[in-house]
Formats: C-alpha cells, sequence, structure tokens
C-alpha cells in the first residue's frame, strides 16, 4: 500500500501526534513492505528519508500563541506531493485539512481515514468561555461540534484512541467510530532507568515525594488545577513534596515566574530520549490534571517508568490509569486532586508502580496498535472509489511506485 499521513499537530518540541507518527514510521520500517509518506508543517520545504517512510515539510506561519505549532495554507504543495506519490490511504492527523481532503479524495481516487487527536470542539469551547463567557464559548463549541459532524461523517475510516473519545464523536453524530488504542515504547520507558543524581539536582532528602508533569504547557491541560492542588498539599504538608514540571508551551513565563518564588517547585523545559525516560523513571508519582485528553499518551509513559498517576476523569483515563495503582478525581477539583495525591503517597509507592508497569506490558504496545490500524487499512472497500489512471514512474521517494503489500 502507499500511505500517506497528514497533519498540523507536528512540530520539534510537540508531543501525542509526533510520537504516534514517529512510532507508524518505526513500525513500518520493521514489519511492512508499504510505501509512506508524511506531510508536515515546517519553517522551510524539506524531505528526509526515514526508514520506508519520507517526511516532506511545507513552509507555514507560525500560529501566535500556540507554543511553535505552524498551520499550512499552501494546498497546492499538498497537492502536488499528494499527485506524485499517489497514495491509496491518506490518514488525517489533524480536523483542518478535513474540507481539503474531502474534496480532493474525488479527484485523486485515495481512501480517507481520520484520527480524532483531539477533542477541539471542548477546548475551544474552555478558552472561549474563560476569555469571553460562558455564552460565546458555548456558541463556540456547538460552531465546532457541527463541523465535526459535517466533516468526520464522511471519511471512509474515523478512528479514536479510546470508547470515550469514539462515543464522544457518536454523540456529535458521527457514526461507525473504531477505537484504535495507542501505544508505549516498553523499553524505553522503564524503570530501571531511575537515576538518584535528579533528586540530588533538586535538593530532595530521601523522605521527600517527587510528583511530575510533562507535558504541554497550555489551559486544556489543567496546569492551574494541578497548581492549586500542590499549593493545598504543601500548606498541610510542608516540606513533603516537590513538583516538577517538563514541557513547553505558552504559559512556560507564567509557570517559571510562579516557581521562582518557591522552593518546592521546578519547572523544566522540553525533554526527549534518554533524559525524559530518566526523568520518568526517577520522579515518584505522576500527576496531570488536563480535561481535553483523547487518550494521554504521558499517562501511558509514567506507568511504563514505574510510577503510580493521579488523572482527572475526563479522556481515556479511565482505562489507561492502573486499577488500584493510581486515582481518578473529577475535573476542576484542586482540593480532591489534592487529597488523591496525599492518599496515593501514603502507600507504597514502588508496589504502586510495579502495578502500574504490569497493566501497561499487558495492555498497551505499539505493535499492537499498528497491527490492528493496518487490518483496519486491508478491510477498506476494494471498489468503492475510481482509481486514477497509471502514471509514469518517478524519481525520489514520493514518485516511487510499487506493488500493494
Amino acid at each position: 500500500m502507499r500511505i500517506c499521513d497528514l497533519t498540523n499537530f507536528y512540530h520539534p518540541k510537540s508531543g501525542g501526534v509526533k510520537t504516534y507518527l514517529h512510532q507508524k514510521m518505526a513500525y513500518l520500517a520493521r514489519f511492512r513492505t508499504d510505501e509512506h509518506l508524511v506531510i508536515v508543517p515546517g519553517s522551510v520545504n524539506a524531505e528526509e528519508k526515514h526508514g520506508r517512510s519520507t517526511v516532506c515539510r511545507i513552509r507555514a506561519p507560525e500560529l501566535p500563541g500556540s507554543g511553535s505549532y505552524r498551520l499550512i495554507f499552501n494546498t497546492g504543495r499538498v497537492n502536488a506531493l499528494i499527485r506524485k506519490f499517489r497514495p491509496e490511504i491518506v490518514e488525517l492527523g489533524c480536523p483542518y485539512f478535513l474540507p481539503w481532503a474531502l474534496a480532493a479524495r474525488r479527484g485523486y481516487g485515495f481512501y480517507l481515514a481520520a484520527f480524532y487527536h483531539s477533542d477541539f470542539p471542548r477546548a475551544l469551547a474552555r478558552s472561549a468561555s474563560r476569555l469571553a463567557g460562558k455564552i460565546p464559548g458555548a456558541l463556540l463549541e456547538k460552531s465546532a461540534a457541527a463541523y465535526v459532524r459535517a466533516m468526520y461523517r464522511q471519511t471512509d475510516l474515523t478512528l479514536a484512541p479510546s470508547p470515550e473519545t469514539a462515543a464522544r464523536l457518536g454523540s456529535l453524530g458521527v457514526p461507525g467510530v473504531r477505537v484504535i488504542p495507542l501505544g508505549v515504547d516498553l523499553d524505553h520507558f522503564h524503570p530501571r532507568h531511575r537515576r538518584l543524581r535528579l533528586r540530588l539536582r533538586l535538593g530532595l532528602s530521601s523522605g521527600q515525594v517527587l510528583l511530575l508533569y510533562v507535558g504541554r504547557f497550555t489551559r486544556e491541560k489543567g496546569l492551574s488545577v494541578l497548581r492549586q492542588a500542590f499549593e493545598s498539599l504543601t500548606v498541610r504538608y510542608p516540606g513533603r513534596y516537590h513538583l516538577l514540571l517538563i514541557g513547553e508551551g505558552p504559559l512556560g513565563d507564567e509557570l517559571r515566574n510562579w516557581a521562582a518564588g518557591r522552593g518546592d517547585a521546578t519547572v523544566g523545559g522540553y525533554l526527549q530520549g534518554k533524559q525524559l525516560a530518566e526523568v520518568y523513571a526517577s520522579a515518584d508519582l505522576f500527576v496531570t490534571a488536563g480535561w481535553a485528553e483523547t487518550f494521554g499518551l504521558t499517562v501511558l509513559e509514567a506507568q511504563a517508568s514505574g510510577l503510580p498517576v493521579v488523572a482527572v476523569t475526563s479522556g481515556a483515563a479511565r482505562q489507561t490509569v492502573a486499577s488500584g495503582a493510581g486515582a481518578l478525581v473529577e475535573s476542576n477539583d484542586p482540593l480532591g486532586f489534592a487529597a488523591a495525591v496525599a492518599r496515593l503517597a501514603g502507600r507504597d509507592l514502588p508496589t504502586l508502580g510495579c502495578l502500574a508497569r504490569r497493566h501497561v506490558e499487558e495492555n498497551y504496545g505499539w505493535e499492537k496498535t499498528f497491527r490492528q490500524l493496518f487490518d483496519l487499512y486491508e478491510k477498506l472497500p476494494a471498489n468503492r472509489l475510481p482509481a486514477l489512471p497509471e502514471a509514469p514512474a518517478g524519481s525520489g521517494a514520493t514518485g516511487r511506485r510499487t506493488a500493494r503489500a
């Protein structure tokens, strides 16, 4: 097969969608013979090869206040890449290309899959309510929901990372959503990467509990709730907790200013690779209050690293947080969140961490994710859309022709 992934949710320091795409490229290189084109925004037009995959960056402007995210406006360049590569399947990783894709599908004859990685109607509504009030927020959410209903119900395959997200799409009028849970690299994120030097660098004593958050510094990640919960904990249990926040985003300066006035909170920048794995494994408890998560890969990464988790009930946390080795709290409840942290911290954290690790070992892994995905790809109707006439073989990765895998 020739498969194209297309998204705006990608930049050098982005999170879940980028991880999904990179793991997909690794799976293709190891297990498949398909041709794979990835189209993402960038500061310049560029092309690079990764195994069986070609990543094409299209020059795109940064979105103000988005934390380095870019939005592709040059659909002519996208059309040219699609025309040359001739994909059989195009998978969209963000909602903004759907109008283009629905029109392009008729012209190019590909099957259209859309992965609902972000519940953007709720995120837009929360942001609008905070800035302009509840009525504008409700109107914006209604408009975004209408867009979701109009666009996603026309795809050949709509994917969601959790049953909750699939149910949410169903409630918006999108039928037949298929659930493909995401995974975690169980070798990369592992308790064996625990290092004493991180705790020494933070000046922690052996009795202190290191709380860790990893993710984007944005409103929908519930960072105001997390801060209020931590402040409540430090009043009740002075000196017992230290909060480490790892990431980047629009709220970075605000968080750094807040932490600068305290001796028990640290804000670090974006990490990846070995450094990130060591930070996870060296903490005691993972905390996240994000209320717009469709899945939450960081929850899996933390548990694979041997950490119990405190999260909120929205999104996929009901499935991803290990039963008996974590806690779920209603969103926007700082005191309830603080109480859940205190309860878990009073238990045997290493034992809870082992239970959390076992949970992800038994239920999550990227190979399982992509086996399910490619099975769905191969079950798409073979004769639903007209095929394009044969084109002469081109040069370069985006011009090759191959037999179906």
